[in-house]
């Protein structure tokens, strides 16, 4: 049967309905509205286009977002970290071993096609040619010279044996650090813009420091500190005082009472921890031999009346004292009976007034028959044969100061400190000496302490246009350099002079002065 030509014209308007009805779905879905898919991201610049590692980089384009979790950054294959976006722009940062090439962005799970290219920048890689000092304590000042440092102070990474130290200053060839703390002996590393070289080594060396102000309940002037063995200790001071440790200075026992002495002591000396002598002013001298609990007056046995400044014993009946007017006693049955020695310092007047220069400050020897003395007036004199006779070594450092204390090594060397912050060295025993750098011209040391081969401490003060404070210095490296201790003087007043000093084993310490003040 043909079909009909009506019958072909129903088939063709069904077809087109079906059509056009499909054609509004698909545009218009459920309420007719158009949707148009979003225009693709794109990378317009980046700038800056090259830099060194850690260089923040601005990438501007467009259709980024504004969740920064939602887009992602690499340099060449190196992942970076995003830390701000907008619709058109990226902050991030050129990342750790990234390298030249395309910088590729991805929005989303989209990838920017066309990502621009960067260029990473190596810096040129630093020297250490030297550090100054080699050696020293946590806190000390290092200078790191070289080449191709940053002026930046906080681009350069210094480390000691490991240990971060903190960069207070740069210029491209030098770097100034402090040793940190907790850092061991070891090379020190440097670190500029990534760049890391390896310096010499620098030897961590502890110096001693007083971190504790003991209470002596006492308020007198306190002269001399002397260990007697690692644990018991005794000092001597103004009005009698008298006072012993038995637990390395950390607590006193006041023995002014038991003394029977209300004069001034200067001095004290202990051969063990029972026996041993104070002395003091009018020619006192006082000894026991249990341990402070008595006291023996051998004052009337001394033939002198001069204030006894200084005290070295040998052993338990072997001792010398020296004073005022160049005086210098001993005794050879432990203070029963004393002698009187010619020293050769002459008592000197200007105005009436008693000079500096015939004071015996200070008395060391090293066996029965080889000692040496120190006096005002820079004035040292030596013996050979016990103190029969005495060389005199007049005006030492040419400036009329006064020497204060002395400490030797073995028999050749030995430093003596003094007023107006000298300090000299000697290699030959005493018949020559060599001025060191001191850390003050205004200082007067009162008493130097051997605490190693190389470690000395000296105290004293500072008079500066009459400010006094108290004054530390410490040396390491025998002397070679003396670096001034400030950290202490939180403890004490402004006023307090230190004026002795002693250590048994060269590990604790104690240092001694005005109202009754002992440092550990």
């Amino acid at each position: 049967m043909k079909n009909s030509p009506m019958k072909f014209k129903g088939i063709f308007l069904y077809a087109s309905f079906m059509i056009f009805g499909m054609a509004l779905l698909s545009c218009g879905g459920d309420d007719g509205v158009t949707v148009t898919p979003p225009d693709p991201p794109t990378v317009t610049a980046i700038d800056p286009s090259s830099g060194l590692v850690g260089t923040e980089v601005s990438i501007t384009g467009t259709n980024f977002g504004t969740t920064t979790s939602d887009v992602s950054v690499s340099f060449n294959g190196t992942d970076a970290v995003v830390t701000a976006s907008t619709e058109t722009s990226i902050t991030t940062t050129v990342p750790d071993g990234a390298t030249t090439g395309a910088v590729s962005v991805t929005i989303g799970t989209t990838v920017v096609q066309g990502g621009p290219t960067f260029t990473v920048t190596v810096p040129p890689v630093p020297t250490v040619v030297s550090l100054d000092p080699v050696s020293g304590d946590e806190g000390a000042t290092v200078t790191i010279t070289g080449t191709n440092f940053s002026t930046t102070a906080s681009e350069n990474e210094v480390s000691f044996n490991g240990t971060a130290a903190t960069v207070t200053a740069a210029t491209v060839t030098t770097i100034t650090t402090t040793v940190p703390v907790g850092a061991t002996t070891g090379p020190v590393t440097v670190t500029v813009l990534g760049q890391v070289v390896t310096g010499p080594e620098f030897t961590v060396i502890a110096v001693p420091k007083f971190t504790s102000l003991i209470t002596s309940n006492v308020t007198t002037k306190l002269g001399k500190v002397h260990f007697a063995d690692a644990t018991t200790a005794y000092v001597a001071g103004d009005d009698g005082t008298v006072l012993k440790s038995t637990d390395s200075g950390t607590t006193w026992t006041d023995l002014t009472s038991s003394t029977g002495i209300t004069d001034d002591f200067e001095a004290v000396f202990f051969v063990d921890a029972n026996t041993g002598w104070a002395v003091g002013d009018d020619g006192i001298v006082i000894n026991t031999t249990d341990g402070g609990a008595n006291w023996t007056d051998q004052t009337a046995n001394t033939g002198t009346t001069e204030t006894l400044r200084s005290i070295f014993f040998l052993d338990a009946n072997n001792g010398f004292v020296g004073g005022s007017d160049g005086v210098m006693i001993t005794t050879t049955d432990g203070g029963a009976s004393w002698s009187t020695q010619a020293t050769g310092l002459e008592e000197v007047t200007t105005v009436g007034m008693e000079r500096d220069g015939e004071r015996v400050y200070d008395i060391y020897f090293w066996n029965s028959t080889n000692g040496i003395a120190v006096a005002g007036g820079g004035d040292i004199i030596t013996t050979t044969d016990g103190g029969t006779t005495w060389a005199l070594q007049e005006d030492v450092n040419g400036a009329d100061e006064s020497w204060k204390a002395i400490q030797f090594t073995d028999a050749n060397t030995g430093w003596v400190v003094g007023s107006a912050g000298f300090i000299y060295k000697t290699e030959d025993g005493g018949a020559s000496w060599t001025a060191q750098t001191s850390p003050t011209t205004e200082a007067d040391f009162n008493d130097l302490i051997l605490l190693s081969d190389n470690t000395l401490i000296a105290v004293g003060d500072h008079n500066e246009a009459r400010d006094i404070t108290s004054f530390v210095a410490v040396t390491v490296d025998g002397g070679t350099t003396w670096t001034r201790q400030d950290h202490m003087l939180t403890l004490v007043a402004d006023d307090i002079e230190l004026n002795g000093v002693a250590s048994f084993d060269g590990t604790t310490i104690i240092a001694v002065g005005d109202d009754g003040t002992i440092l550990k």
